[in-house]
């Protein structure tokens, strides 16, 4: 269990200072969170073997939306829907259905969020709930890919698998493919035409009209062209 206090700035990472009994990151440092120990995320992110493209959810202050201290990201372009969905769950993907990577707290999750929901925080803290490690909610078929373990601020550098066949001759998420090749290469890279610039980010993206925001994410089929 970690305080969310401070004595001094050694407990800040030396990301940060230590004022008051907490932390004030630097934004030059480039990390943010209780203790600093954060790094900025990546505002867009491409799948590395697809080319599928992911942007960070904004409220419309233009605050990111965060579940477990990371940005929420959804899906906003794919070529072939068909290598990030296994095939026998295309058909239930309705066009106002969400898809979203979300931290669970160990692990990133590919879910679908049905739609008519809106896709707002109190959506995200109930599957954040849902998705904690004790809970059957990472197994059931609004699951639709799971990362490895990870402590990062965003899905970069970390392996991430389609979850294929379900059963009980199966591990407990499934058959899990991999999404990125060779393995260890991780599934995601960063969208290098959007700059992560600390002080950007500890503005939380003031202009973010051009990634995705909770007023008008939406699944767009036209993308999809399988």
């Amino acid at each position: 269990m970690t305080c969310n206090g401070c004595k001094d700035d050694t407990e800040c990472n030396l990301n940060g200072k230590c004022v008051g009994g907490k932390c004030s990151c630097k934004s030059a440092a480039g990390h943010y969170g209780m203790h600093c120990e954060l790094e900025n995320p990546c505002p867009r992110i491409i799948g590395a073997r697809f080319n599928d493209t992911w942007s960070m959810l904004f409220k419309r202050n233009c605050e990111p939306l965060l579940e477990y201290g990371r940005p929420v990201y959804t899906l906003t372009h794919v070529d072939d829907i068909f290598k990030l969905v296994d095939k026998n769950q295309v058909s239930t993907i309705k066009d106002d259905d969400i898809l979203a990577l979300v931290f669970s707290g160990s692990r990133w999750f590919a879910i679908k969020i049905p739609s008519g929901k809106k896709l707002d925080g109190e959506v995200i803290e109930q599957q954040g709930r849902e998705y904690h490690a004790f809970w059957d909610r990472a197994y059931d078929s609004g699951t639709i890919g799971v990362s490895d373990p990870t402590t990062r601020s965003y899905p970069v550098g970390v392996d991430t698998f389609r979850i294929g066949e379900r059963g009980p001759q199966y591990g407990p998420f499934g058959v899990l493919y991999p999404m990125q090749e060779p393995p260890g290469k991780g599934a995601f890279r960063c969208d290098d035409n959007i700059t992560t610039d600390s002080t950007i980010f500890a503005n939380w993206f003031t202009s973010c009209s051009n990634l995705s925001d909770s007023s008008t994410v939406h699944m767009d089929h036209s993308h999809w062209d399988a």
